[in-house]
């Protein structure tokens, strides 16, 4: 009897927390990919409204460069590589008014 217990309990338990473990596996893959899509789009976004400025004061492009590490964290592939660079290139102040 015992060992019929055994032979049942034990693959049932541990097929369960198999089971959790991938559940909490996929369940953190999709908040990365949720996080890593938010703040690509903040980064976009970010750029869009430096760009029409046509500069980035220090204070902002610190901000930007935090979204960007954070951003870097949680993807490999480095894809806003360029717009950092484009952005990085901006003056700090806006240009003088004649």
């Amino acid at each position: 009897m015992l060992n019929l217990i055994l032979d049942w309990a034990i693959p049932f338990a541990l097929s369960g927390v198999v089971a959790a473990a991938m559940m909490m596996w996929r369940r953190l893959a999709a908040m990365q990919a949720g996080i890593r899509s938010l703040l690509k789009c903040q980064i976009e976004e970010f750029y869009d409204s430096v760009m029409a400025q046509g500069y980035c004061t220090v204070p902002s492009l610190e901000r930007l460069e935090n979204l960007y590490r954070l951003y870097t964290a949680f993807c490999e592939q480095d894809a806003m590589a360029n717009l950092m660079e484009r952005m990085r290139a901006l003056p700090s102040n806006p240009p003088a008014k004649d």
